[in-house]
């Protein structure tokens, strides 16, 4: 896990490269899409924080800006229901993670009480990924940069605002494990909390208790080609929320 030193683009946090154990687990073919967040909204009826609170950050081409009435149905720019959702925040996606959790009669994840949620690892329902699940995912077996080699191409990947938002899930190939969408399109957020890496064998873990930043992976549309290798780490306040962010769900095998 984490990069080498002689990595193109490699930042600091990366490092040092460090050996994990990764137990097994399901992870989604691709992030969810528009069209699955809204089948949560109208059965629960749900507003997303972005909603309740005071919008969220888009681009305009020039400068991030918040806009008070942009959300996951809002985003500034076209989409439809096999698009990526975007402006869902960490809180708004273990939501989500629940709710799907008991459409298939599964114990969910995440449990609330106020602004605690609490998060149960040994639970059978659905949740996001731990980083070291992500970026096991995300790398398919290859230590390069990217799972693609090397480099990664506009034709392999949405990145460095190829276009001006998302494209539907599935318009590049997959990983040779089956995913899609691992480099660009969209962050994606992570269960854990930020921190550090040690150079030393850790036997699966889920990252610390609290922190200050959840832990974001993958790139979204708008970052750069250095912002989507499989090492590249990210950070945002849990309530946080903008247009190129959003996440896909796990579960556990026991």
């Amino acid at each position: 896990m984490g990069s080498p030193l002689n990595e193109p683009g490699r930042y600091e946090v990366e490092g040092p490269q460090h050996r994990v154990t990764v137990s097994p687990f399901h992870i989604a073919k691709y992030p969810v899409t528009v069209g699955d967040f809204r089948q949560f909204v109208e059965d629960t009826w749900y507003k997303t924080e972005a909603e309740t609170g005071d919008g969220g950050y888009i681009w305009t081409g020039g400068e991030w800006i918040n806009k008070p009435d942009a959300s996951w149905n809002n985003p500034y720019f076209t989409q439809n229901d096999k698009h990526p959702v975007v402006l869902v925040s960490w809180n708004d996606a273990v939501w989500y993670c629940n709710w799907l959790s008991e459409q298939e009669g599964l114990t969910p994840a995440y449990t609330f009480n106020g602004r605690n949620i609490g998060f149960n690892r040994r639970a059978s329902g659905y949740r996001l990924p731990t980083e070291i699940e992500w970026e096991y995912a995300c790398r398919a077996g290859t230590v390069t940069a990217y799972n693609t080699g090397n480099t990664i191409s506009s034709k392999q990947a949405n990145f460095n605002s190829n276009v001006n938002g998302t494209v539907p899930i599935g318009s590049f190939a997959p990983n040779s494990w089956g995913l899609y969408d691992m480099h660009g399109n969209v962050d994606e957020w992570c269960n854990d909390w930020d921190s550090k890496y040690t150079d030393s064998a850790q036997p699966d873990p889920f990252g610390p208790r609290s922190g200050f930043y959840r832990i974001v992976r993958g790139g979204g549309w708008y970052d750069s080609v250095q912002n989507i290798r499989s090492a590249s780490r990210d950070g945002m306040f849990q309530s946080g929320r903008n247009s190129r962010l959003g996440f896909r769900v796990v579960r556990s095998v026991f």
